[in-house]
């Protein structure tokens, strides 16, 4: 984890994008994948809340890291991982 984070002021900055890649216009964007911790036995709101909070933890860390390094890119992807596949309104209460 620390190898995962930016080191500044003294402390551990969490949010560093898994990978940044800048297109031939300049355009940088920044990548941060996720594994959302599903369990098959979870019913549909259980599935929905996991995932909503997911998000909204790595939207948070990743604007604490943006303001730490004062990157500033075209985009920031947060691509999540489902270890299996879940019903069409886990991902639309999600978007």
């Amino acid at each position: 984890e620390t190898e995962l984070v930016f080191s500044f002021g003294g402390g551990l900055v969490p949010g560093t994008p898994d990978g940044m890649f800048e297109t031939w216009d300049g355009a940088l964007t920044c990548v941060q994948v996720v594994r959302v911790p599903l369990v098959p036995g979870f019913d549909v709101g259980e599935a929905q809340e996991t995932l909503a909070q997911t998000v909204l933890t790595k939207v948070v860390k990743s604007q604490r890291w943006l303001r730490a390094t004062h990157v500033v890119p075209n985009d920031f992807v947060i691509f999540c991982w489902l270890p299996f596949e879940v019903p069409e309104d886990v991902l639309t209460h999600a978007e």
